[in-house]
């Protein structure tokens, strides 16, 4: 093993931890409050992080649970958050027109990449075949794009 001073049956518990604050600090520093101000700190997000991982990992069944589904449960996190980097940064500011070709381009590629390499990537989910797993996400991105254009549409004046 690589790492001879971590216990394997530390291990689960340490990922189940590390993945819980990654998912609580990310999704904190990501959340906006009224007039699109950041709702806490850096600091006082790395304080409720920490607490929702200490108590997670507490749970037994939880830690059980994660280490099962911990890699494709990370490749979905991963997924949002880069969409959500993608938004902030082809997001329009107030009082600026919405350019979507950017961001529709960069979904695009980003479809094309996973249908490319689906199945060198290894993931797998139960119950699905890869064909349907692509149909899934090509939809999903579909839905995505309808709901952008919606949401920047012009309206009645």
């Amino acid at each position: 093993m690589a790492l001879d001073f971590i216990d394997p049956a530390v291990i689960p518990f340490l990922s189940t931890f590390l993945f819980v604050f990654a998912v609580v600090f990310g999704l904190l520093s990501i959340a906006k409050g009224k007039d699109d101000k950041v709702l806490f700190k850096n600091s006082v997000n790395v304080i409720i992080a920490v607490v929702f991982a200490a108590f997670s990992v507490t749970y037994e069944p939880l830690v059980a649970a994660l280490q099962q589904f911990i890699p494709l449960a990370a490749a979905l996190l991963l997924i949002v958050f880069f969409f959500v980097f993608l938004r902030r940064l082809f997001g329009s500011k107030t009082g600026q027109h919405f350019d979507a070709l950017p961001f529709l381009v960069v979904i695009s590629f980003l479809l094309l990449l996973v249908g490319l390499f689906w199945d060198s990537l290894g993931l797998s989910v139960p119950g699905m075949s890869s064909s349907n797993m692509m149909w899934l996400i090509g939809i999903i991105i579909v839905i995505m794009i309808f709901l952008a254009a919606y949401k920047h549409s012009p309206g009645t004046q």
